[in-house]
């Protein structure tokens, strides 16, 4: 139906990868639960040589001498905020939560320490701001709360149902016939912005149904939406 070169423009949908995880585990009534690989390991200090207290604030600095520490590569995104992870969420309170933590683990806050505390400032923040990124999109967020549950949808899968691309093409044609008119974009835009809200909407409803597939269903559609927002905001100046 669709040309090899257009389904790669157009309709193969854009997204990022996540790839920190939470571990799965039973506890005594075999019930699934999730375990902080980051403050379940009884870390050692790299400084004091100290076992780090299994809590939240052990995952950034030590719990004796308060010492900045390695971050971990094993972390849900949403421990990086001491939050469960689920699909609704306080936009707001993540904003906060991330605002602080920024404040105290920013590289700047370590210009004078050891040339080892800075270094791992500044992978603890980029860590940050990529969990942030993660969580605060709403389709990033699902994609990473698929992959909590072992579950994934591979960046190639394509929708099936024929209306639904034709949507997508239809979306596509007319952002190449008013690439230079600013007005007819930004209804677009909005048209855009509305369907990505729709299935931000139906996502949450998948999840607290703990419906994967229908999830997977979703996302596949928003990731198409996100596509052809990626491309708006490529010819829409900022205002």
């Amino acid at each position: 139906m669709f040309s090899g070169s257009f389904m790669r423009r157009f309709i193969v949908p854009y997204s990022r990868s996540n790839h920190r995880l939470l571990r799965k585990i039973n506890d005594s009534t075999g019930r699934t639960i999730t375990q902080c690989l980051y403050c379940s390991l009884n870390r050692v200090c790299w400084n004091c040589h100290r076992t780090n207290d299994n809590n939240y604030h052990s995952m950034f600095f030590c719990s004796s001498c308060g010492t900045i520490q390695e971050p971990s590569e094993q972390n849900s995104m949403f421990l990086y905020f001491n939050l469960e992870p689920r699909f609704d969420i306080d936009t707001v309170d993540l904003s906060t939560r991330f605002k602080s933590l920024q404040m105290n683990l920013h590289p700047d806050k370590f210009g004078l320490k050891s040339v080892v505390e800075q270094h791992y400032s500044s992978e603890l923040s980029m860590a940050l701001n990529e969990a942030y990124q993660t969580i605060i999109d709403p389709l990033n967020r699902a994609i990473h709360l698929l992959t909590l549950n072992g579950e994934s949808i591979p960046e190639e899968t394509m929708s099936n149902e024929p209306c639904f691309l034709m949507e997508i093409l239809d979306l596509n044609e007319q952002i190449d016939s008013f690439s230079e008119d600013i007005e007819t974009l930004q209804t677009l835009r909005d048209r855009v912005n509305k369907r990505i809200s729709d299935y931000t909407e139906t996502l949450s409803i998948a999840f607290n149904d703990n419906d994967l597939i229908q999830a997977k269903d979703f996302i596949i559609k928003m990731r198409y939406f996100s596509n052809v927002k990626h491309r708006l905001k490529e010819l829409i100046p900022p205002e």
